[in-house]
């Protein structure tokens, strides 16, 4: 059984990220008129990891998720400049890694379920099929597909560098089971995390009314006083029935409104800082969300919900 190389960053396309840091600026911040450094500033040339690799026109094969949650459109792009500012960032990206690194980049689109990740992984495993380099797909599902070892460990890979600048050093490391196993990479090339952020908004002409200045609540973040006990405040006071059938319905206003449960539970606790998961000296990872401050969060959530 062939083990496949699922990189979720791929190293070719963060090229750009890499060489735009790849020079530091020791002149004091002075410039010259034209944005150029004066020629007395003294600047040093951090080394290129990548200068000189020469892949001799190697076609790198990427699989990439193309379901209706996915970035994959801020990772492919159209293939050509259409003049939208998004998608000639992306075109310019990609075309400068290839030309950097002499490589033709293909993509093969999927449409499978989260829940079909794995046994797809599985199948190529099997078959020893290594026609993919790389494979952007969902993380639930290629972390489990690492832990039945059907990807390839990123350590000890040439070019490398997980801690400059654009990896999620800290992130990687929470998908992993151990210290020296690294199979899911994550960084600033994946929009993902940003294009799925949850926001909370609230409703200033109602808060106006209840309790006067709508910026005061701005206040409350800033002082730390923003809590589930304030939130639930609001939501229990801001609740008017306005048919005055007794009866809550459509026609009430009310003080939250969401999207659907599930999803929407997501960054309450991505923000309480509830610890999951623990690591022993060895770094191995026990599953210990068990205990008071998470017991009193979900108290706090169910109440809100």
């Amino acid at each position: 059984m062939k083990r496949i190389l699922s990189l979720i960053l791929a190293l070719v396309l963060f090229t750009g990220i890499l060489a735009g840091c790849s020079t530091s600026d020791d002149s004091g911040g002075q410039q010259n008129a034209d944005g150029t450094l004066p020629s007395n500033a003294d600047v040093t040339a951090e080394p290129d990891i990548l200068d000189g690799l020469n892949y001799n026109g190697a076609t790198i094969n990427i699989q990439m998720s193309a379901t209706e949650i996915s970035s994959d459109i801020l990772m492919i792009g159209s293939g050509e400049q259409t003049g939208d500012v998004v998608n000639d960032a992306v075109y310019d990206r990609n075309m400068a890694a290839e030309e950097k690194l002499n490589v033709v980049l293909t993509y093969v689109e999927t449409n499978y379920n989260w829940d079909g990740v794995t046994g797809e992984m599985e199948k190529l495993a099997v078959a020893g099929d290594s026609t993919y380099h790389f494979i952007v797909n969902d993380q639930l599902g290629l972390s489990t597909a690492s832990v039945n070892h059907y990807l390839v460990n990123a350590y000890g890979a040439a070019y490398f560098d997980f801690e400059s600048d654009g990896w999620w050093v800290d992130y990687m490391k929470d998908l992993s089971l151990s210290n020296d196993k690294l199979y899911l990479l994550v960084g600033d090339y994946f929009i993902d995390v940003l294009n799925h952020s949850h926001v909370l908004l609230y409703n200033r002409r109602i808060f106006t009314d209840l309790y006067g200045d709508a910026d005061s609540i701005y206040k409350q973040v800033t002082d730390d006083s923003w809590t589930y006990d304030a939130f639930n405040k609001y939501i229990t006071e801001a609740y008017r029935d306005v048919n005055g059938d007794g009866a809550k319905d459509a026609d009430d206003v009310y003080g939250m409104i969401i999207g659907g449960i599930g999803g929407s539970t997501f960054p309450f606790t991505y923000g309480s800082d509830a610890q999951f998961v623990t690591r022993d000296e060895n770094g191995t990872p026990t599953l210990t969300m068990n205990n008071e401050r998470t017991l009193l969060l979900y108290d706090k959530i169910y109440a809100a919900f």
